[in-house]
């Protein structure tokens, strides 16, 4: 029987993705809390990092993993490559999960709603709460409820939302 060539499938770049990352403004934590909530969505910080040149690669390490579509794994190698080369010790393993989960699903989140903006009145949205057993009895309220896409309801609570 003859073999069938399968095609490579690559992932698509995920363009509004890009952008909303791309947009972000570098700054210091304490810069960073000084601003309104609504300003932090358009900046991007790391908690305990206070050189800007390990900022600057700890960003520039995100923004490739959202146009490359790194895995976590990538991305702390290329953030644990800033501590061999500057003498920073690092971000532990929580962290840095922290930071690379939090940016590439608001990334991707506001993608995706750029996306639906431009067909809002066809489309609904479920609100998915995680979980386990650390989610807030907020969020776990709002579990599955289901809104129109341009519903007042997601101007609070677009995931991720709530994380301090």
């Amino acid at each position: 029987m003859p073999t069938i060539p399968q095609p490579e499938l690559k992932p698509l770049p995920f363009e509004e993705a890009i952008k909303f990352f791309g947009d972000k403004v570098l700054l210091t934590s304490k810069e960073y809390y000084a601003l309104s909530e609504e300003s932090r969505a358009r900046a991007f910080t790391v908690a305990r990092v206070a050189k800007m040149d390990i900022l600057e690669g700890i960003y520039e390490s995100v923004d490739s993993a959202i146009k490359d579509g790194e895995t976590l794994k990538d991305f702390q190698a290329n953030i644990d490559g800033l501590a061999d080369v500057s003498g920073w010790v690092g971000l532990e393993a929580h962290h840095s999960e922290l930071v690379f989960r939090n940016n590439i699903q608001t990334s991707y989140g506001a993608g995706r709603f750029t996306q639906l903006d431009k067909v809002k009145e066809k489309f609904y949205a479920e609100y998915n709460a995680i979980d386990d057993s650390r989610v807030r009895e907020t969020h776990f309220w709002h579990n599955g409820k289901i809104y129109a896409v341009d519903h007042p309801f997601w101007d609070q609570w677009t995931p991720p939302n709530g994380h301090a």
